[in-house]
């Protein structure tokens, strides 16, 4: 895992980038993205964009930037992530996820940005950026102020940005105190979800209200606004930095990242029951909405539960959870052996049915995404695109949802539209609607092995 380095390293340490007009250009298929154009002309009353309602429903994340994450440094240091950025602006992906922990991605994805400013000017698109966490281990977090606020500019500049669109306090599970069992492996989310959890034969299951109380949310103001100890104070004072930045211009949107959605609820209570009494604007979440884990819809109405306050945006991080459900999972992967198991097993098992475990995780993860809630995508998912044919394949991913039969009360976000015009469009349409078809079967099998594995709906321990 990247750590970050103690002096920034100098703009010579990076290959040069090759002018556009000798940059092989990856031609998208079948034009751009289905949310565009409509999208493109949706401003504040500023004149700006605004995230809620122009930001892509698919997110780039740029931890595939990172050294030592899931691609090699020849990869990094080569043209690969520029026309892979080209791509994704071209087919409309205008939304990018990165932070300095995963060093050196800031500087890749700033320097590719301000390279393709004369084809994507710096308001046609969003930067989401993280602070608070800049290695490995818990020595490496640093939530006090003059960080945060430091921690930000740099990111400004690293960027080539004045200013960020989304700005996050990174991994707040590991700063924020440990409240009952909210940072151990186990079922928890899955009871606060609603949904059901795998549990093995012989462990009793305990009653919502008794996770409620054990990770700190029952509900009322008493208990949302309860600190419980120096940990919440830093992330409170961190989040304060945030906002008054965000009171300066430096950032729009203010937000916390992590893991277990416990944690994340009970700290967006937290801020908004504390002084200066302002919810967070953006939430973001990883690994709980995928084929092995899908709490994060269950537990989206107890974010929005409060009438006193604006519901956070959620985004759905990690279709593939963290490489997990892909052919080579990282050696770093925080999962259990059983859950590793099984996915290995489950990869075998969708190959022998004619498909891959990658594909179905992909159109797993980011469903919601193509659902229209008055009038902004339902969920935003955040996926890591390492090279331009897994760009094409999130595209093709997504227009294959929208070729689905809506549930009763679901409306689409877009149209279904083939690649070509007329009957040859038709003959699109029903392609993709077979490999829906294809897809849900895969689902079904996915689940159900999850299931019997008794590791569905299971989150690991993290923040400890």
């Amino acid at each position: 895992m990247p750590l970050y380095p103690a002096v920034d390293p100098s703009p010579s340490s990076f290959p040069p980038l090759p002018p556009l007009d000798q940059l092989e250009r990856e031609a998208t298929r079948g034009g751009r993205a289905p949310w565009l154009p409509s999208n493109t002309t949706i401003t504040t009353t500023s004149g700006e964009p605004d995230f809620e309602t122009s930001a892509s429903p698919l997110v780039f994340g740029c931890g595939v930037f990172g050294t030592g994450m899931y691609n090699p440094d020849q990869t990094l240091n080569s043209d690969l992530p520029l026309r892979t950025l080209r791509l994704a602006l071209d087919y409309g992906i205008n939304t990018f996820d990165t932070s300095p922990y995963y060093f050196p991605s800031e500087f890749i994805l700033g320097n590719a940005l301000v390279h393709l400013s004369p084809e994507h000017p710096r308001h046609s698109y969003f930067i989401i950026s993280k602070c608070g966490r800049y290695g490995p281990d818990p020595i490496h977090f640093d939530y006090s102020p003059s960080k945060v606020e430091s921690s930000i500019r740099a990111s400004c500049k690293r960027l080539g940005t004045d200013y960020l669109d989304v700005a996050l306090m990174h991994d707040v599970e590991f700063v924020a105190e440990k409240v009952g069992r909210s940072n151990h492996e186990g079922w928890e989310a899955a009871i606060l979800s609603g949904s059901e959890a795998a549990q093995p034969e012989g462990v009793s299951k305990p009653s919502k209200q008794d996770v409620e109380k054990d990770l700190g949310l029952l509900p009322g103001l008493q208990h949302a606004s309860r600190v419980h100890g120096p940990g919440d104070e830093k992330v409170l004072d961190a989040v304060r930095t945030l906002f008054r930045l965000k009171d300066e211009g430096v950032v729009k949107r203010v937000g916390i990242s992590g893991y277990p959605l416990p944690v994340l609820l009970r700290l967006s209570r937290l801020v908004a029951t504390s002084p200066p009494f302002r919810p967070l604007d953006v939430i973001l979440s990883y690994s709980n909405h995928c084929l092995h884990s899908s709490v994060l819809e269950g537990l989206r109405p107890l974010f929005e539960a409060d009438p006193c306050w604006k519901p956070p945006i959620i985004l759905n991080g990690s279709p593939f959870s963290m490489g997990l459900l892909t052919p080579n999972p990282p050696a770093w992967h925080p999962a259990s052996e059983e859950l590793k198991t099984a996915c290995v097993d489950l990869s075998r098992l969708l190959e022998s049915k004619g498909t891959t475990l990658a594909w179905t995780a992909l159109m797993h993860g980011i469903r919601g995404s193509e659902i229209q809630s008055d009038p902004t995508p339902r969920l935003r998912t955040l996926l890591g695109l390492s090279n331009p044919q897994q760009v094409h394949e999130a595209i093709e991913a997504y227009r294959t949802l929208l070729s689905r039969q809506t549930a009763q009360g679901e409306r689409l976000l877009f149209p279904i539209k083939g690649e070509k015009e007329g009957e040859e469009e038709d003959v699109e349409v029903e392609r993709r609607r077979f490999q829906y078809e294809k897809f849900a079967e895969s689902e079904a099998t996915s689940r159900k092995l999850f299931k019997e594995r008794g590791v569905s709906e299971w989150s690991w321990s993290s923040g400890l």
